[in-house]
């Protein structure tokens, strides 16, 4: 499967900025969710590093947030 890598923007801030978007939350297994606010992709950070997931991985992994 392919995998979207995000817009230029949320691709900026994590590889050349070093900015995070917007911190959603922390699952059981201590990986960060976040969102790009100009695209909306997930950005799921883990100690083996920072992936875009999809909609459906962010509700399975997240379920304690309202992810709509």
């Amino acid at each position: 499967m392919v995998r979207l890598r995000g817009c230029e923007t949320c691709r900026r801030q994590w590889l050349v900025d070093g900015r995070l978007p917007q911190r959603l939350g922390v699952n059981a297994g201590g990986a960060v969710l976040y969102r790009c606010d100009a695209c909306a992709a997930w950005w799921e950070e883990t100690p083996r590093g920072t992936q875009v997931i999809t909609d459906d991985e962010a509700r399975e992994s997240y379920p304690d947030l309202m992810l709509g």
